[in-house]
Formats: C-alpha cells, sequence, structure tokens
C-alpha cells in the first residue's frame, strides 16, 4: 500500500520564526490516536531537577488510549503538576490529541 504523509512544522530559532512545510498523506483507520505538543512537557523539570520528558508522556498516552482525548490531556496535565509539584515552568504546554473513531471521524 503507497501511504502519503502530512506534516507542519514552524520553528522559532532566536526569536525569528522559521517556517518548513512537508507535505504528507497517509490513511487513518478506527483506533488510531494522533498526539501533538510542546516541548514544554518533555522539558519540565521536578523539584529534583529531574526531567518529565517524553517516556512519561508517551507511557501515559499508552495507559490511556481507550479513554477519550479530553480525558487523556486531563490525566497527563494533572500527572504532570503532580510531577513538577506545582513549580512554575518557564515553558509553554500545549497538547492536542486527535483520536479517529468509526468510519474515519475524528
Amino acid at each position: 500500500m503507497q501511504r502519503y504523509w502530512r506534516w507542519f512544522a514552524l520553528f522559532a530559532v532566536m526569536g525569528v520564526a522559521l517556517r518548513l512545510f512537508f507535505v504528507f498523506k497517509f490513511p487513518l483507520v478506527e483506533g488510531d490516536l494522533i498526539l501533538l505538543l510542546t516541548d514544554g512537557f518533555e522539558e519540565a523539570l521536578s523539584p529534583d531537577e529531574e526531567f518529565f520528558g517524553m517516556k512519561r508522556v508517551l507511557e501515559h498516552i499508552k495507559a490511556h488510549r481507550h479513554e477519550p482525548a479530553y480525558q487523556i490531556v486531563r490525566t497527563l496535565y494533572h500527572n504532570f503538576r503532580q510531577f513538577t509539584e506545582g513549580a512554575m515552568q518557564l515553558d509553554d504546554l500545549t497538547i492536542v490529541i486527535i483520536k479517529v473513531g468509526a468510519k474515519g471521524r475524528v
């Protein structure tokens, strides 16, 4: 099966936006989950200066993938706040989860 991919990336380098566009297409099927997030989750530090890291994010997504997207986001943010013990973070936190339902419904 031929696959086509689609994604867009916007990078900021030293305060100047640099746009890179890549177009890829691929079929989505029921049960697929798309995760988009900023590096604020990965780079957040606990009071012990341990990174939250992508491994924690992916473990959470895998453990909760059966839940609605809004609930996955809510519990991930809750776990994040517990990990950081409410410490102020210096980076933005943005997460988008898209789940594909029956007959391609997103």
